[in-house]
């Protein structure tokens, strides 16, 4: 790369740092993935092993266009073992690499909808604790979650979660009434996990960080694997992935980049403290900024310098624009989401009949598409033609979960949730059926061969394709191609 050419003096001064640990804290626009690639390019040419430098980001998406840019900066063999990852799919690496140090072999990593068939089958077995409460087996899980990810106690994740953080005699009256059974429900859903060999997202975090914190042979395994850690986004990191992070103060140089003025997953538990008080919390450290941004006018940067200020965090930095001046912008306050949407409406069809513009010239961002419900329901209703994209994600379509439940139960023969979704995609076998034959199973104890079991208990054709539709992924198990 020609780094002088490519990079400002702060991106620069950030991707030649020599010290031992770097926070560069890049405001909004600032260039921070191409200091991270950078960085990452400036290390390799520099003679830094790439399978030894790791990056860590909050997207699959993110992290794959970070090492294909990396490696499109550098001759064609240097960047090739780069590697990149969000962090659970990072843990997940590690425990599938290393079963024996972190006590995860074989456990099946389940996801968000594989979680909730697990929470509510423990509500029904535990109705009397469950016909207790007033909250939904959704709810269960994301206090269950939240509690793990801001390392906040049973109390206070109900109080956030459930009550919305409210604080007065008659909350505390029914958070104490409620814990005793929440807590029994949680406890069963977690024996349950590790009673069928499930690992959910955060058990990733959680094994991994805990082997590191208690075990000093991990540590110094993983030591031995890694030089580098490069951190996207760092603001948004909660207090269970700093806890991860931690240990690798000792173990190699952490590179974090992220802007101490914005997180957008507060909800999920994300920490602003991870970057506040990074230089106190972790030794031999710098705190370098990058001011110059490249996207915004300076009127809206100006709008956000005035928010800086404003603000009781002091964040002495000034984001100045290199595009120069614009527009100003408007700031409009508005009594609730109806007429935000029809202000939104109003703009689009001014815009179409006075300025000339398409439908299709308009965009509007969201943060999920729960929140664009009021406005689809305006533009129905003023006839605006849209177009939604986002929803479910590849992996989450029910015709790949039926395909993949196979290979979860060869891989897994525990795993309950898999086998109910595999054996009922056979006509004829119901949810009550399919849970028979898999106590049949269960109950064997892996004393005879499942496709045997599975003929006993599946008597006529549909027994003998079935378990011939086993023995064929079993045979093949192990034997993983990249195309």
């Amino acid at each position: 790369m020609h780094l002088k050419e490519e990079l400002n003096k702060q991106q620069l001064k950030a991707v030649e740092f020599t010290g031992k640990h770097l926070l560069v804290l890049a405001g909004a626009g600032t260039g921070k993935t191409r200091t991270i690639i950078a960085r990452a390019a400036y290390l390799i040419e520099n003679g830094a092993n790439p399978s030894k430098i790791q990056i860590l980001t909050f997207t699959k998406k993110a992290a794959n266009e970070i090492v294909e840019r990396v490696k499109a900066s550098l001759p064609q063999s240097n960047g090739r073992s780069l590697s990149g990852a969000t962090f659970h799919s990072w843990c997940n690496q590690l425990i599938i690499k290393y079963p024996n140090l972190f006590g995860a072999a074989n456990f099946t990593v389940i996801d968000p909808d594989d979680q909730l068939g697990l929470m509510k089958m423990v509500s029904g077995s535990h109705s009397d604790a469950y016909s207790k409460l007033r909250i939904k087996p959704q709810q269960l899980l994301d206090v269950y979650s939240y509690a793990r990810n801001t390392k906040k106690n049973l109390t206070e994740s109900i109080r956030t979660l459930i009550y919305k953080g409210k604080e007065d005699k008659d909350t505390d009256y029914e958070i104490t009434a409620m814990k005793p059974n929440v807590e029994i429900l949680l406890r069963a859903y977690q024996k349950k996990k590790m009673d069928q060999r499930y690992l959910d997202y955060d058990d990733l975090l959680l094994v991994v960080s805990t082997q590191l914190k208690s075990n000093p042979e991990a540590r110094k395994l993983l030591s031995q694997d890694l030089d580098y850690l490069l951190v996207d986004e760092m603001q948004d990191t909660n207090p269970l992935q700093w806890e991860l992070l931690s240990p690798f103060i000792d173990i190699c140089s952490l590179f974090c980049v992220g802007d101490d003025a914005q997180s957008i997953y507060s909800f999920r538990g994300a920490d602003f403290r991870n970057v506040h008080q990074f230089k106190e919390r972790v030794k031999d450290s710098e705190v370098y900024k990058l001011e110059k941004n490249y996207r915004s006018t300076q009127e809206i940067l100006d709008i956000s310098n005035w928010l800086l200020e404003k603000s009781p965090i002091d964040y002495k930095k000034k984001l100045q624009s290199v595009r120069g001046n614009g527009e100003i912008p408007i700031l409009l306050n508005v009594n609730d989401e109806w007429q935000e949407a029809n202000w939104v409406a109003d703009e689009i069809l001014k815009n179409y009949t006075d300025e000339d513009r398409r439908f299709s010239d308009h965009l509007i961002l969201s943060r999920s598409q729960y929140y664009t419900k009021t406005l689809q329901a305006v533009f129905i209703r003023r006839k605006i033609p849209y177009v939604t994209y986002g929803g479910r994600k590849f992996l989450q379509a029910a015709h790949i979960k039926d395909l993949v439940s196979l290979l979860r139960i060869v891989n897994n023969p525990y795993d309950e949730i898999a086998w109910v979704r595999f054996l009922t995609f056979w006509e004829g076998i119901g949810e009550v059926r399919a849970s028979r034959i898999m106590a049949v199973i269960l109950a064997d104890e892996g004393k005879t061969d499942i496709p045997t079991l599975l003929q006993g208990a599946i008597p006529g054709k549909d027994g003998i394709k079935i378990a011939d539709l086993y023995n064929a992924v079993q045979k093949e198990k192990g034997k993983v191609a990249r195309w």
